[in-house]
């Protein structure tokens, strides 16, 4: 008797788990900051890697 009270808890806890988990899934995408470019808005270099830019200084 005892031995299946444990057992019943620990599936239990086991699929409180998962069902936590799971609704965690597909939240949406995080929305931007001030500022930020979204992904695939961004000018790209010669070898189609992002471009930074600040002033004259520019980073590929």
């Amino acid at each position: 008797m005892i031995r299946s009270i444990s057992c019943r808890r620990i599936i239990a806890v086991a699929l409180l788990a998962l069902a936590v988990g799971v609704s965690a899934c597909g939240q949406g995408a995080p929305e931007t900051a001030e500022g930020e470019v979204a992904a695939g808005d961004y000018e790209r270099g010669p070898h189609r890697g992002r471009m930074l830019r600040d002033g004259d200084l520019h980073w590929r």
